[in-house]
């Protein structure tokens, strides 16, 4: 399916959970594409988040500061920097990228959420070997590196995520070998069955 794009528009009932949701997508998927696939285990690097050299850089969150914010969205009123990097209005946090260039602010942060974040910009499974169980203040960016399929990205100048973690929160990802669970497609049909 390289080069096509489907635009799919549907209406989900209120009140349904995120786990849901991800049960509708794969049902439409099988239904409407003949989607089929498999798991298999592929050996790739993995890495350990573990506390780095200089001491943790994060501070804890206050009792009443907002929830955390971990999934990538548009912030409202944020605008690009000088730098190329979204810049957020005084008091709004979230995960917002442009153009390759991200940036994280947030409070009330676990290590279960930043190890979310991380596996979704690593591509690769984190575990969270640092021991710390507390809810932190982050304010980080990162540049990924541009991918075949986006040529028009701007040349890469970091920092990347793995620098970005250990200046702006003090961990460090050590990369090592590991069996990961990948999603192979066994069929998919170029263009929907009809409704």
């Amino acid at each position: 399916m390289v080069g096509t794009m489907v635009s799919v528009v549907a209406k989900v009932p209120a009140g349904t959970s995120l786990e849901q949701f991800r049960e509708m997508q794969q049902y439409l998927l099988a239904e409407r594409f003949k989607l089929a696939f498999h798991w298999q285990s592929t050996e790739m690097t993995v890495y350990d988040l573990v506390p780095g050299k200089s001491g943790l850089k994060m501070h804890e969150s206050a009792p009443d500061a907002p929830s955390a914010e971990v999934e990538w969205t548009r912030v409202p009123g944020s605008f690009i920097g000088s730098d190329r990097y979204p810049v957020f209005p005084a008091g709004k946090q979230g995960l917002m990228g442009v153009n390759n260039r991200l940036r994280w602010r947030s409070s009330n942060v676990t290590m279960a959420d930043i190890v979310k974040v991380l596996r979704r910009a690593l591509g690769s499974d984190v575990v969270d070997r640092t021991g710390l169980k507390g809810k932190y203040d982050i304010d980080m960016y990162w540049q990924q590196h541009p991918i075949e399929v986006l040529p028009a990205a701007p040349p890469f100048e970091g920092p990347d995520i793995q620098k970005a973690i250990q200046d702006s929160l003090g961990l460090k990802l050590e990369a090592k070998k590991g069996s990961v669970p990948v999603c192979v497609v066994d069929h998919i049909q170029k263009a929907p069955v009809e409704n």
